[in-house]
């Protein structure tokens, strides 16, 4: 397997796509932005790879940072693009799908507190960003959980992780050969990255209870024994189970500080939390930083810290006696 680094300038840096080339089959995971189509076939040309020699993309989800050449490869190889069935009508740009998902979107924000001006300026920012930014693809094959493919001496693992996005799968990699070493590895999308935490809650509003089910990926993470992480981004995660925990424990120390802010400044809807958490966003950060406060204060509301009436989360009074609104974290404010 070979990473092929892509610059981008936004938000968690530099993508990787992972190349299996093979005697039977040359393989993507993921391909990167539409921007880097130069980037990309120069990168795999230096592995004496073309577009055309393509033969199955797989992606870890349907974001056009991953997905977004997936078309152009399809389009010029025929190559089978596959992607787990939740995330599929997105990746293949079906309208019901996409007109669904805009007016969830629209209605949360709205529902959220997040200003009208504020929400105008997010929706200019989407659509000159939308201009050629996803792939258009002639078909989509899809898997779930569980499911195994054999790329030459290498067997992929599907894992589905959601909460970057509904459909978001990992891929542990186990060799087939008599001498396979035993080392653990898998591809871990935007699941687990080595600098950053992914946005959950804001990017897919198709998924309730988002932290939730993300802290969930976390844990089958945590409680397997991988060596070795690629990541959707920047460079591999030595110790997969050590950064699972980091991002808990992150978590954790921000539901905290959104039950401090609750504490301080009294009932408030997402939005004003949001505000208190990460103060004045513009265009996309809007979306993720909303994203993240309702995400956090879903998961309070069930596990039954906060209470949510008509749109604004107050804490619950036995969980005021208790809380200290003069630190910013409370160790107990996720539990397992």
């Amino acid at each position: 397997m070979e990473r092929i680094s892509l610059e981008n300038d936004d938000l968690e840096g530099a993508n990787n796509v992972y190349l299996f080339d093979t005697a039977t089959a040359t393989v993507l995971i993921d391909t990167g932005e539409q921007s880097r189509e130069q980037d990309l076939r120069a990168a795999l040309e230096n592995h004496g790879v073309t577009f055309a020699d393509v033969d199955e993309v797989f992606l870890t989800h349907w974001h056009p940072d991953h997905s977004g050449l997936a078309g152009l490869i399809q389009e010029t190889s025929r190559a089978t693009v596959r992607i787990h069935e939740l995330d599929a009508p997105l990746v293949k740009g079906d309208a019901e799908a996409w007109t669904s998902f805009a007016s969830m979107q629209e209605s949360r924000l709205e529902s959220w507190g997040v200003p009208a001006a504020k929400r105008q300026q997010l929706f200019a920012h989407r659509e000159r960003a939308a201009v050629a930014e996803y792939p258009s693809l002639s078909s989509v094959t899809t898997f779930g959980d569980g499911e195994t493919f054999t790329i030459g001496d290498q067997v992929l693992h599907v894992r589905h992780t959601p909460g970057h996005t509904s459909g978001s799968v990992c891929f542990a990699l186990e060799r087939n050969t008599t001498d396979a070493t035993g080392r653990q590895e898998i591809i871990t999308g935007d699941t687990l990255l080595p600098n950053y935490t992914p946005n959950v809650g804001g990017t897919d509003a198709r998924l309730d209870q988002p932290l939730n089910r993300y802290l969930s990926s976390l844990r089958l993470l945590n409680t397997a024994d991988y060596e070795c992480g690629w990541p959707g981004h920047q460079t591999p995660i030595a110790q997969p189970s050590n950064r699972a925990r980091e991002i808990i424990a992150h978590h954790e120390q921000r539901a905290g500080r959104v039950l401090s802010i609750l504490g301080r400044i009294g009932p408030a809807d997402v939005w004003t939390v949001c505000t208190e958490l990460f103060g004045e966003l513009d265009e996309f950060h809007i979306l993720v930083g909303a994203g993240e406060a309702y995400a956090h204060l879903e998961h309070l509301q069930q596990q039954g810290d906060v209470k949510c009436v008509d749109g604004t989360y107050r804490v619950m009074d036995e969980v005021r006696a208790e809380l200290d609104s003069d630190v910013d974290t409370w160790p107990l404010a996720i539990r397992d």
